[in-house]
């Protein structure tokens, strides 16, 4: 994965040239750490309003399947979905939802298990799990931060998934 593209685009923060530089010498798509450092950058691009650069993070992010690694596939999802919602191609957003609607599922799951899982997500249980962890560990800045990350890509997932209509749009 060629990082340096995002070097090209203007009003990166000294701190976020450093994190691209590093993950443009040793990035693994199998790496937890590298993926994690991949999607602070994806998040930090997005809070400081650089969207060029957020589109061509989310090109290099979303050429990452799902290999049926949970842990990794945390820090790789949130480019699926943010790249969901910034999309105004129907098709695209079609093959996104396609994608973490029958793709991403665990080996031990049959049809019926993803099935309830799923439906959990678009009832935003996730989202209000997050929510409650928000309210109960709200003691930082930074964990606030952490936080509202997690809220809003639990958010955005269930928008990309298919919202069945129960989640209360008013806590957002």
């Amino acid at each position: 994965m060629n990082f340096k593209e995002l070097l090209k685009h203007e009003g990166l923060t000294t701190q976020q040239i450093k994190h691209i530089e590093l993950l443009d010498k040793k990035f693994s798509a199998t790496n937890t750490g590298n993926l994690k450092k991949a999607n602070d950058l994806l998040f930090s691009l997005l809070y400081t309003n650089n969207l060029p650069a957020v589109q061509t993070l989310l090109d290099l992010m979303t050429q990452i399947p799902f290999n049926g690694n949970f842990n990794q596939w945390t820090f790789v999802e949130p480019s699926y979905t943010l790249r969901y919602f910034l999309s105004n191609d129907n098709t695209e957003k079609e093959k996104i939802k396609h994608y973490l609607i029958n793709e991403v599922r665990s080996e031990w799951d049959d049809d019926e298990e993803h099935a309830e899982h799923l439906q959990k997500k678009r009832d935003g249980m996730l989202v209000e799990s997050s929510l409650e962890q928000l309210e109960r560990y709200n003691t930082s800045e930074k964990e606030e931060f952490t936080w509202r990350t997690t809220v809003l890509i639990r958010y955005l997932e269930v928008l990309a998934i298919g919202a069945t209509g129960k989640l209360d749009k008013k806590t957002f």
